[in-house]
C-alpha cells in the first residue's frame, strides 16, 4: 500500500490505465477509486457471540473472493462498499445474501454517465453540512431557491 503521494491523473490508455503521481507513473489493467467517511468498522457486540468458525471481516479486510472461504457469503450493508462487494461475489459465481438497511441508493450509471457526474453538474458535491436536509427528509442535495 502507497501512502503520502499525490494523484494528478487517471487516464485510459488503450487497453490501459496510466496514474500520474508525485512518486511516478504507474500502469494498471484496473483501477478502483475508493474514498469515503467510514474508515472506522462498526461492529455490533452480538458478532462477539458468532462461532469462531464463522469469518467475519470488515469491508477494509476484505481482499476478492479468492480470499473467502468456499461456500455462501452473507453481505451486511449496501453502501458502497458492500454492494461492490456483493457484485463482484455475486459475478465471481458465489452464493450471495444481502442484508440491507435504510440507506438511499441510487444507480451506478444514469443515461450512459456515472452517477459522480451527475452529482457534480447538479451541485450535491458542493452542498455545505449545514444546508443538508435531515436524514429521512426524502430531499437530497442543496437548498432549492424559491
Amino acid at each position: 500500500m502507497l501512502g503520502g503521494v499525490e494523484v494528478f491523473s487517471v487516464e485510459k490508455v488503450g487497453e490501459r490505465y496510466v496514474v500520474r503521481t508525485s512518486d511516478k507513473n504507474y500502469e494498471a489493467k484496473n483501477v478502483v477509486i475508493a474514498t469515503g467517511l467510514y474508515q472506522s468498522p462498526k461492529i455490533p457486540p452480538f458478532s462477539a457471540g458468532i462461532p469462531p468458525s464463522v469469518v467475519q471481516l470488515h469491508s477494509m479486510k476484505y481482499k476478492n473472493p479468492s480470499t473467502l472461504p468456499e461456500g455462501a457469503v452473507l453481505v451486511v450493508g449496501t453502501g458502497q462498499s458492500g454492494a461492490q462487494i456483493a457484485q463482484e461475489l455475486y459475478q465471481s459465481g458465489r452464493k450471495v445474501y444481502l442484508s440491507i438497511g435504510s440507506a438511499g441508493r441510487v444507480p451506478r450509471r444514469y443515461r450512459g454517465k456515472d452517477i459522480s457526474d451527475w452529482f457534480t453538474r447538479i451541485g450535491i458535491f458542493d452542498t455545505k453540512v449545514e444546508e443538508l436536509k435531515p436524514f429521512g427528509s426524502g430531499i437530497v442535495g442543496p437548498p432549492i431557491d424559491e
